[in-house]
This record gives structure tokens, C-alpha cells and sequence, in this order.
């Protein structure tokens, strides 16, 4: 009957030999790797949204500095080219000052970037495979901030597919060491 165990490789734990899964980490047994192994597991749930993550976390930040620079390197000069090139601007546009505009790209920046921080910081725990928790709310933030960096459509996408990114973490919480 002893022969009819083993152990798991990550947590200790007695397993039936024949066993795809740890009953108490949720490890997958058959092709174990261990923490720190960078070889990719497919059946493991979260790779493919590792790399997306990772994808999107720098593609955002880099979209929130672009806003960030835009906003801070608004001048009255440039602001006063803008308002003569655009024929009856202040008809079109009334109340828009300089303030406003700058105002608006930092904000939007400022949100922008802290989404992409976000993605990024959950990508960094979810490769290393630690603080589950972390992990789970910074996506969720991140997620929630997409609506607001894209607006609309694209908004509502990238919040419903970082939710659904953050339920996976959520349920691979076997795979994290805390």
C-alpha cells in the first residue's frame, strides 16, 4: 500500500502515484517545474497570460509617458498656433483653454501610466510565481483603469479580458508560493 504514494515535488505533500494534480498545492505532477525554472508550461493556466501582461503593462506605460510629455511640453505659444490654425475654434470649442488641455493629457497620462504600472507589477508576481493576492488586486486595477485609459468599446474589452486575466490568477493560486 506504501507503494501507492508519492510525493510532491513542491509542497511535500503525499500524492496517489498515478496523480495529475496536488491535493494540497494544486501543482500539476505529471510536469512539474520548479519555481524559478524558466521552461514554459502550457497546462498551467497562466503563461500565455503571463506574456500578455507583460505585453500590455509596457505598451500602456509607454502610451501613458507619451501623454504625460505631450501634456507638460504644452506652451502658450503652441497653444495660440493651435487656436489661429483651427478655423472658429472658440466657436467649436468653447471654454477649451490651455489649462484645460493640459490639464486633461496629464490626468489621462497619470491614469494611463499607473494602469501600465499595475499590468506590469502583476506581470513581475505572476512570473515569479509569488504574493497571489498582489498580484490579483494590481491586475485588477489595472483592469478597471483600462476603461478609462481606452473609453468606449476598446475600454470595455480590455476591462472585461483583464478581469477575466485576474479571475485566472485567482484561480491558479496552487501555482504561487504565497
Amino acid at each position: 500500500m506504501e507503494d501507492d504514494f508519492e510525493f510532491c515535488p513542491r509542497c511535500g505533500a503525499r500524492v496517489p502515484h498515478d496523480a495529475a494534480y496536488c491535493n494540497e498545492c494544486g501543482t500539476a505532477l505529471k510536469e512539474y517545474t520548479p519555481p524559478g525554472d524558466n521552461r514554459i508550461r502550457a497546462e498551467d493556466g497562466l503563461t500565455m497570460f503571463t506574456t500578455f501582461t507583460l505585453i500590455y503593462g509596457i505598451f500602456v506605460s509607454l502610451m501613458g509617458a507619451l501623454i504625460l510629455m505631450v501634456g507638460f511640453a504644452i506652451t502658450p505659444d503652441m497653444w495660440a498656433q493651435v487656436v489661429e490654425t483651427v478655423p472658429d475654434f472658440e466657436t467649436l470649442y468653447p471654454g477649451i483653454t490651455e489649462d484645460t488641455i493640459q490639464s486633461m493629457m496629464l490626468i489621462s497620462g497619470g491614469i494611463t501610466l499607473a494602469g501600465g504600472l499595475c499590468a506590469m507589477g502583476s506581470y513581475v508576481l505572476m512570473k515569479r510565481r509569488t504574493n497571489h493576492t498582489v498580484s490579483m488586486v494590481l491586475c485588477a486595477i489595472a483592469s478597471v483603469l483600462a476603461f478609462f485609459t481606452f473609453g468606449s468599446l476598446l475600454g470595455i474589452i480590455c476591462m472585461a479580458f483583464g478581469l477575466y486575466v485576474t479571475f485566472r490568477i485567482y484561480k491558479n493560486k496552487g501555482l504561487f508560493s504565497s
